[in-house]
């Protein structure tokens, strides 16, 4: 039963990214996406931490970043490439969904599975070593 259970949740986790995809687009998906881990970097690099300036530095540079990406979404726009961003969008978003899948929710299956020998802890044990393997190549 429980094995049923997972494989429905990460199929809707699955279709809701997809979902997802479509409709926002490549570019707003990846300047969204990269926003966050920028605006990390520069408020980390900020000589002065003390007090807000941490929360503000990365709140500025992550509104200006996914600024800068809505202006190329209008450029995309004006070319007529939106099916095309689409569509990519949804590859971008699967690829995060199968990262999210496997660096977050098959090891904490596994882990629960661990004492117990059932072919769900099997599989996904096999699964989490398949993709493991390569990723580090």
């Amino acid at each position: 039963m429980t094995s049923l259970v997972i494989d429905v949740s990460l199929i809707v986790l699955f279709i809701v990214f997809i979902h997802i995809g479509f409709e926002v687009g490549l570019v707003r998906s990846f300047f969204a996406f990269c926003a966050g881990f920028i605006s990390i970097v520069l408020a980390q690099n900020y000589p002065v931490q003390a007090g807000i300036n941490y929360y503000l530095i990365f709140v500025v540079s992550a509104i200006v970043i996914y600024l800068a990406g809505l202006f190329i979404v209008r450029v995309i726009k004006f070319f007529y490439l939106t099916l095309f961003d689409k569509f990519a969008g949804i590859v971008l978003s699967v690829c995060i969904c199968f990262m999210l899948t496997v660096n977050f929710v098959l090891p904490q299956i596994k882990k629960q599975t661990n004492g117990a020998k059932t072919t769900v802890g099997n599989s996904i044990q096999k699964i989490y070593y398949n993709v493991s393997s390569v990723i580090k190549n």
